[in-house]
């Protein structure tokens, strides 16, 4: 019953969006009234691509919509929007909406598209690392802070940024290579969500201010900027250098030999096959699959996006491990903004930059709100604080409950915050290698994030139309549901007196037509002479006398089915006929069905139907009602509104 409740709701957000400003109504049902807006949304929304907006359609659908808002207008009298249990449940849907809304609209599409966008460049980029593992406490990061500092101060000055790399950087890999990442594309891997804005935002040979990430603190240049490559399917054929000390490598010569047989017109699969040393894709014809930047050297890399066209092959390409020749198979499609959308949405969803993102959101909520704070009153009462603050033992000082901060008119004292700290009881005991400022300051900072959600949340539905309209549709929803259940589904399925009078009113609509009791047999064997056998005594003797006879080769099971059924098509229906054979050889079994007997139409006893006069006695319940409905709240339609929407 939850599950079909939630579906219920569900299906009713279709409903669509209401209508604002200025908008005429079209009917009204006692005192509510529904406008142009609301109705031409939903008509359209629920009848899809047969919208036609034609007199007999929309005359339709206006029925069905009347006969909602009159069960609405029922359940609002009886006062249901009143219990505490519904008013709870809409409560827990609103907040969860209110939660999926504001991390979609303000923090989740806008990554979305910002990844996307950004896909389309290719960015190589140099960089300077000083070295912070992510948890360092407060003395490590000041250092690392004042000497990166110190480093960009340089560069402004003069210091070229190669020189400081080779000086400074702390990254031993690239340092070889002046700091040099190579070509890059968004998404950057997680915890690298400033440096991908960096290389996104810079011009090409400029340097960034310092940036954090999870690495430490860097300083990057952007080198160049090309259009995406993406990915390329390839396959290679490699002859691997010779690096015994005294043995002479011959790996040029042998791919020459190689690709003059290819100019020749030999096969590159069999080539690749039989010369390629790379065992691994040597026997699936030198496939190596799709690959994107940065994966492969650089020679290598720029040889396979070098090739113009599918199934042509390159010269041969050195890189450090050897000799390769490569076959271009197809070029993966640049997918359209619409088609990423899914897949983008799970990877920016996962990555740290969700959370850089609603930090810009509780941003713009705490400017949108004139945010003030009074951090003196937090001052003081981290003053009060010593090391139980760390432990399960912690109670806090009485303080006079100063004004701490608020958004607009929802503020909060110190007090509320004092609750909150002691409420979070395990976050406290993980802060134990910070200074009592700091685990504060941190835990300050949570509850003001999760103040400025909760006020957001209250303002979705002054700020935006579309989040006022699914609440109002949660809200009818779940009142119709429980109105319609009190008033149809419980009465059908509770009142066995009402049901049996039903039944015995409608017993002609409930009949079995012709059905017969059919054996279904299964033989443990394909051997065309034995089943023709076995067949042939089936027909007229019992599973017992078979059993006797033919051992345990078969099992039978027995089922009855309507005249008409898919599972006695092809049999005539009379008693002892046998239905064509079954074989599934890899199974080494034979089916094949007998009739047994068959049985006239006849009534279907209330037992045997009552689902489906159930399903019937409701119908009729929801037409009684619906009419009494009619009758107890005045409808009116304004014919003149109706005539406007026909086209």
């Amino acid at each position: 019953m939850l599950k079909f409740k939630f579906l219920f709701v569900f299906f009713l957000l279709s409903f669509g969006a209401f209508a604002q400003n200025e908008d005429p109504v079209l009917f009204t049902v006692g005192s509510s009234s529904v406008t142009v807006s609301e109705f031409d949304y939903i008509y359209s929304k629920n009848t899809g691509k047969k919208t036609d907006y034609s007199e007999e359609s929309l005359k339709e659908y206006l029925d069905l919509y009347v006969k909602f808002k009159l069960k609405v207008q029922r359940a609002r009298d009886l006062k249901l929007d009143t219990i505490p249990s519904l008013i709870k449940e809409l409560d827990g849907y609103r907040q969860q909406l209110a939660k999926s809304y504001l991390t979609d609209k303000e923090v989740t599409n806008r990554l979305i598209e910002e990844v996307y966008s950004r896909s389309q460049n290719d960015v190589k980029l140099s960089h300077l690392l000083v070295s912070l593992p992510q948890n360092a406490n407060s003395k490590k990061e000041k250092a690392a802070k004042d000497k990166i500092m110190m480093i960009s101060k340089g560069i402004k000055n003069g210091l070229s940024f190669d020189d400081a790399v080779q000086k400074y950087s702390e990254d031993k890999i690239s340092k070889e290579s002046k700091g040099q990442l190579g070509y890059l594309n968004s998404m950057f891997p997680p915890g690298f969500y400033e440096l991908e804005n960096a290389a996104y935002t810079l011009k090409v040979g400029e340097v960034s201010e310092p940036l954090r990430t999870k690495l430490g603190y860097h300083i990057v240049r952007v080198d160049d900027i090309r259009d995406a490559r993406g990915e390329v399917e390839v396959a290679h054929i490699l002859i691997r250098k010779e690096k015994k000390r005294g043995v002479t490598d011959n790996s040029k010569n042998t791919i020459d030999s190689i690709y003059i047989k290819l100019q020749g017109g030999a096969d590159f699969g069999e080539l690749a096959r039989k010369y390629s040393q790379d065992k691994a894709s040597a026997k699936n014809g030198g496939y190596i699959g799709l690959f994107g930047i940065n994966k492969y050297e650089e020679a290598f890399e720029n040889t396979a996006f070098g090739l113009t066209e599918d199934n042509s092959y390159s010269m041969p390409v050195e890189t450090s491990v050897g000799w390769h020749i490569l076959k271009r198979i197809s070029v993966k499609p640049e997918m359209s903004y619409e088609d990423s959308k899914k897949r983008l949405k799970a990877l920016v969803t996962k990555d740290p930059r969700h959370k850089i993102a609603k930090a810009s959101l509780i941003q713009r909520i705490k400017d949108e709100s004139d945010f003030t704070e009074n951090k003196a009153v937090l001052s003081t009462f981290t003053s009060t604080l010593d090391k139980t603050f760390y432990s399960y033992k912690w109670k806090p000082s009485e303080l006079k409950d100063e004004p701490l901060f608020a958004f607009g008119n929802y503020d909060f004292g110190i007090n509320d915050f004092v609750r909150y700290a002691k409420d979070n009881t395990r976050t406290r005991l993980r802060m134990d290698d910070l200074e009592i400022d700091e685990a504060v300051e941190q835990l300050y900072t949570e509850f003001v994030e999760a103040k400025a959600i909760e006020y957001e949340e209250k303002q979705l539905t002054k700020k935006y139309p579309d989040f006022r309209a699914i609440m109002r549709e949660y809200d009818e929803g779940i009142l119709l549901f429980e109105v319609t259940k009190m008033n149809v589904w419980d009465k059908a399925s509770l009142d066995t007196v009402g049901l049996e009078a039903y039944y015995e009113r409608n017993r002609d609509k409930y009949v079995w037509k012709e059905r017969a009791n059919v054996q279904e047999f299964t033989l443990n064997t394909t051997d065309e002479e034995l089943i023709a056998k076995f067949m042939k005594k089936a027909k007229r003797k019992s599973p017992e006398w078979l059993k006797n006879k033919f051992g345990d080769i078969f099992t039978v099971n027995e089922a009855i089915y309507e005249r008409g059924s898919r599972d006695v098509s092809g049999i005539k229906f009379s008693k002892n006929s046998l239905s064509s054979q079954v074989v599934d050889k890899r199974k080494s079994t034979t089916k094949f069905k007998k009739i047994v007997s068959t049985m006239p139409i006849m009534p279907k006893t209330l037992k045997e139907a009552r689902g489906y006069i159930e399903a019937d006695y409701q119908d009729e319940l929801e037409k009684k009602w619906v009419s009494q409905l009619r009758l107890k709240y005045d409808v009116k339609i304004n014919e003149d509104v109706l005539k406007t929407l026909v086209k």
